[in-house]
């Protein structure tokens, strides 16, 4: 015989049914936080929390119905005005579309960076909120009394927005309040580039990329052919080359990377590639001073006199105008450019640096191995010639009448009274340590001469003889000459030791070098 369940009594039924209700309530609180969050939400707002959670299209047109969009905020109104091409196939069944293209009122024939224009003609024609709050009579709170910014988008029928746009958001870095002409509702969008647009987001920092990328990923510098900077602040042109092969053995030029053949033949600073070439290589803008500048504008950045910075590499010819210039800002533009920019001063100092400062601060190098006589006069007008002979040595080059001369191995002598060759060696070094310490002045009158030394050639180098001479010019300096050109003010304890050294090497005695 079953046994039959007593009947529940009337608060047992009531305690079932509560524990019923608070599963039902706890599996709908539970599926709404595994729910996906709208990232659109904002706590603070108690209309955005009854508000719809679907996505309003503000703005929805075809691209190409746009005719201009017109940008205002703090930084001032940029106009975007659309060209449509349309496509040449004249069949009815093409599915080929028109395409459009930007340019911004005031910059015309200026490049622009094509991706930011697109990025920001994308508000005219297609715009979406992720909030309706409703139509408010109060804007205050939003920002929108007095907006933030705005724009106003007019299409090709003649039709137009005007999307007004307040405060932000608060917690969101991307979402603002906004309104849209004919309609009182207030919006939240992400519209945060708009309040930025200016019309250098449109202008490219980089004036100059010259660096070359090799296989494995290396940059490095391109050989300069050529550089010539004249202009403003330059008397003489400044030209300059790259070390080649026809430079002359014997030519104190081919010592150096790059020399100088305006306005003074000279070795350049072998700094010129850290401190001149390569900021140059990398130069970029840190503003925009100008675009489609007036004369008043050429005038006022210093373009009407401009420094002009031409240089080649591989036969093709860039030629920069630096305006006026002060301790960390240089104006630049191209030839022929449409934008001024302004730069940090230290990268174009090669434009702006006097030829003096660009030369290398040794005064003359030549190979010992290429003189075959050298002539010394001293300050008492006494010369005195020493002839370095050579003996080619026995080797298998030297068998060979046919062998190249360069490959030809020589023993040298000097000869005045059997000198000693380590001491006249070292007195050849003591005269290549001058040092250029300022620059001659035009007007400058040359004192007594201190010495001179002419070096003539072995005739395999068919070379002009190159003399150096010394001359008093005050009781720190001397002038230092080269065939003739001062070429620099150099220290008289330089000229004395090697009036002194000579004095040794005739005699015999050791020369010890400082």
């Amino acid at each position: 015989m079953s046994k039959k369940g007593r009947p529940m009594n009337k608060k047992t039924k009531q305690l079932f049914i509560f524990l019923a209700v608070l599963a039902v309530v706890g599996a709908g609180v539970a599926l709404l936080l595994l729910l996906p969050q709208n990232s659109g939400e904002t706590a603070s707002s108690s209309a955005a929390s009854t508000s719809s959670t679907e996505t309003i299209s503000l703005i929805s047109r075809d691209q190409t119905e746009l005719q201009s969009l017109v940008f205002t905020n703090k930084k001032g109104t940029v106009e975007l005005i659309a060209e449509i091409t349309k496509p040449e196939s004249t069949d009815a069944s093409s599915t080929v579309a028109a395409t459009v293209t930007y340019t911004v009122k005031g910059m015309e024939g200026v490049t622009l960076l094509n991706s930011v224009v697109q990025s920001d003609a994308q508000y005219g024609y297609s715009l979406t909120a992720t909030r309706d709050l409703g139509e408010q009579s109060d804007l205050a709170p939003y920002g929108l009394d007095y907006p933030a910014a705005s724009y106003v988008a007019t299409y090709t029928d003649g039709s137009s927005v005007t999307i007004s746009i307040g405060d932000a958001v608060p917690g969101s870095s991307s979402q603002y309040y906004v309104m849209r002409s004919g309609d009182n509702h207030v919006y939240l969008a992400g519209v945060s580039a708009v309040l930025s647009i200016s019309r250098d987001n449109f202008l490219s920092s980089t004036i100059l990329s010259l660096m070359v990328t090799d296989s494995s990923g290396a940059e490095s510098l391109p050989t300069f052919d050529k550089i010539r900077i004249s202009g403003r602040d330059h008397d003489q042109p400044i030209v300059i080359f790259p070390q080649a092969e026809d430079v002359a053995a014997t030519s104190p030029l081919k010592y150096y990377s790059y020399y100088m053949s305006e306005p003074q033949e000279a070795g350049v600073t072998s700094k010129l590639t850290d401190n001149y070439l390569t900021p140059l290589a990398n130069l970029a803008a840190t503003g925009f001073a100008a675009v489609n500048p007036t004369d008043e504008e050429l005038q006022k950045y210093g373009m009407d006199h401009p420094i002009e910075l031409r240089f080649w590499i591989e036969g093709e010819k860039t030629t920069l105008l630096i305006g006026n210039v002060d301790d960390s800002t240089a104006y630049v533009m191209f030839e022929g450019g449409k934008v001024i920019y302004t730069v940090d001063a230290a990268n174009v100092a090669l434009a702006t640096t006097k030829a003096f400062d660009l030369r290398d601060t040794l005064m003359f190098l030549c190979d010992i191995s290429t003189v075959q006589t050298f002539e010394f006069t001293d300050d008492s007008g006494k010369t005195y010639t020493i002839e370095q002979q050579r003996t080619e040595k026995v080797s298998s080059s030297s068998a060979d009448a046919s062998s190249d001369k360069s490959e030809v191995e020589y023993e040298y002598t000097a000869y005045y009274n059997d000198l000693n060759l380590q001491y006249y060696k070292k007195f050849y070094q003591s005269f290549l340590t001058a040092y250029r310490e300022e620059e001659v002045p035009v007007d400058a009158q040359l004192g007594a001469k201190l010495f001179s030394l002419t070096l003539n050639f072995y005739d395999e180098y068919d070379a002009e003889p190159i003399t150096v001479a010394a001359y008093k010019y005050s009781d720190r300096r001397v002038v230092y000459q080269i065939n003739g050109q001062n070429m620099a003010l150099v220290k008289n304890s330089w000229a004395d030791k090697v009036l002194a050294d000579f004095i040794k090497l005739i005699k015999d005695e050791e020369i010890k070098l400082t």
